[in-house]
């Protein structure tokens, strides 16, 4: 006894052979595109803050210690993992260090002051968290969840 396939009716019979799109879905199109573009607004205008104000932003009590963490990481690193400096520097070794090395090496090279550099670099971090929440909240509800996803963690101070 062998498997019998039945075909099934052709529905766009007596069309030009086109997909015909029902309301339903062109307005759900049209309302993800709508979502998709005040997205993309919305983290231009987040790029726009960022490099208007990014480097403005006052220093915070625990900024000096986290770049004095980040230049004994560097010496570690540099003394071939012979300077314990930074392994015993406060708690900070329970934080991680690699946002502080980042930040200190692009200071070290850069002709900007050291604040303003890491203030920077900090704003594109949490841009790159906001654009990554967002995405991830898209793939996930929808271009709409994405934009109220990003939005949300934009907003919150």
């Amino acid at each position: 006894m062998g498997y019998r396939h039945h075909s099934l009716p052709d529905m766009n019979q007596g069309h030009s052979g086109a997909d015909v799109a029902t309301p339903a879905v062109i307005t759900a199109t049209r309302a993800g595109s709508v979502w998709r573009l005040w997205s993309i607004a919305g983290c231009a205008l987040l790029l726009v803050l960022i490099a208007a104000f990014g480097a403005d932003a006052g220093v915070t009590w625990d900024e000096p210690y986290h770049a004095e963490y980040g230049d004994r990481i560097l010496k570690w690193f540099s003394s071939g993992f012979k300077n314990p400096s930074a392994i015993r520097y406060m708690d900070l070794f329970l934080y991680g260090g690699l946002f502080d090395v980042v930040a200190q090496s692009v200071a070290h090279h850069a002709s900007a002051e050291l604040y303003a550099v890491r203030h920077v670099l900090t704003a594109l971090v949490a841009f790159a968290g906001i654009v990554a929440t967002g995405a991830t909240a898209a793939r996930i509800g929808g271009p709409r969840a994405g934009f109220l996803a990003g939005a949300m963690l934009a907003l919150t101070p």
